[in-house]
């Protein structure tokens, strides 16, 4: 049971760690895609314009080096932006939340606790709910910039989804809740246990006084 035990723990420092690291990186990246963003409205015609000398001797612009069937144009370019510091900011707030969870259950020594359950419930709902969010938020930011452009084109902004690991986060902090019950059982029937005991050396110690 300990050596189990120990296991989970070392399980639960390594998803620390790696929330963690997930969580600088997206910081990084909400950071860079909202400073990439503000570069390229401010001079974007400039850096579009911009003409690149070829190994051929040939200048193209780097406008018509990059944009392609993906990211065809300026306005393009602003919704990847968008889009990326969006994803950023949502996976910021769900790795600091996977990573709250890993302290305390570490803290704790044990999964199988109801504070514990309960906040691993919450990240799940997190994990689920926020990332719908995100895309909504995404989407309607598109479509602001097709009302304002109706000409530009736009490409396609995928947004990833972690509904599936937010259902197995709520599945699993069942789990730890069951457990944390199985526990709370267990000590109720020792404190029982030791109240009997308790009891029946009380009853002997009685009987040896009037014998």
């Amino acid at each position: 049971m300990k050596k189990t035990l120990g296991t989970i723990q070392t399980i639960m420092k390594i998803g620390r760690a790696i929330s963690i690291i997930v969580l600088v990186c997206a910081i990084i990246g909400m950071v860079g895609s909202l400073i990439g963003g503000v570069c390229v409205y401010a001079m974007g015609e400039e850096i579009i314009n911009e003409k690149i000398e070829m190994e051929d001797g040939t200048e193209i612009t780097f406008g018509e080096l990059v944009f392609d069937e993906y990211l065809p144009g300026i306005e393009a370019v602003y919704a990847m932006m968008i889009g990326a510091f969006i994803a950023c900011l949502v996976e910021v707030i769900i790795s600091d939340r996977a990573q709250k969870y890993f302290k305390f259950e570490i803290k704790e020594g044990t999964p199988f606790t109801f504070d514990g359950a309960k906040k691993l419930k919450n990240f799940g709902i997190v994990a689920i709910v926020l990332p719908i969010v995100g895309s909504i938020i995404t989407e309607g930011a598109i479509m602001a910039l097709s009302i304002l452009n109706p000409e530009a084109l736009l490409g396609d902004i995928a947004f990833t989804s972690s509904i599936g690991t937010g259902v197995m986060a709520i599945l699993i902090a069942l789990v730890f809740k069951h457990g944390a019950e199985l526990n709370e059982v267990q000590k109720q029937a020792n404190l029982e246990k030791e109240a009997l005991q308790k009891k029946q050396k009380q009853l002997e110690e009685r009987r040896g006084y009037y014998f």
